[in-house]
C-alpha cells in the first residue's frame, strides 16, 4: 500500500523533492465522515486511524487509555458512532492529544487496528521500505 500511495502522489512528491519543502496539508476526513476513520493530533504529530469495526474501536480505546468509551451507549455500534459523531470525535481528540503517535502506532498495529503515524512527505520518502523496494528514484 505504501508503494502505491507514493506512486499516486508522484506530482506532489516531485514538487517536494524539487523544492525541498513539504506540501501544505489539506485535511483527511474519510469520505463517510465517521469519527473512527479520521486523523487526530497527538503530542508528536498526527495519527491516522481506520477503526471500521466495533472490535477495532475497542482496541483503539484501550490503546488510547479510554476503555470507558466502549461501554458508553452512545458508541455501542457503528450506527451509534454515526449518530453521535461529534461527541465521539471530541472524545478521540482529547485522548489522542495525550499520547505520542510514535508510541501508539505499533500498539495499534499489534491490536489489529489500522492506523499510522502521519509523516511529512519528505520524511516518508526516507522510509526504509521504500528504499528497500526502490520505489523512489531521484536521479
Amino acid at each position: 500500500m505504501l508503494d502505491s500511495s507514493v506512486v499516486l502522489m508522484a506530482p506532489i512528491l516531485a514538487g517536494a523533492l524539487f523544492s525541498g519543502r513539504n506540501p501544505t496539508r489539506t485535511g483527511n476526513h474519510g469520505f463517510r465522515l465517521i469519527a473512527t476513520l479520521d486523523t487526530y493530533r497527538t503530542k508528536d504529530g498526527y495519527l491516522s486511524i481506520g477503526a471500521n469495526h466495533q472490535a477495532q474501536f475497542g482496541h483503539l480505546c484501550k490503546v488510547l487509555g479510554t476503555p470507558e468509551l466502549v461501554a458508553d451507549p452512545r458508541f455501542a455500534d457503528h450506527r451509534s458512532h454515526m449518530a453521535h459523531g461529534a461527541e465521539l470525535r471530541q472524545a478521540l481528540e482529547a485522548a489522542s492529544s495525550e499520547v505520542r503517535a510514535e508510541e501508539v502506532e505499533p500498539k495499534l498495529a499489534a491490536a489489529g487496528v489500522p492506523a499510522g503515524r502521519v509523516r511529512e512527505v519528505l520524511d516518508a520518502l526516507t522510509h526504509p521500505h521504500l528504499a528497500e523496494r526502490g520505489v523512489v528514484l531521484t536521479t
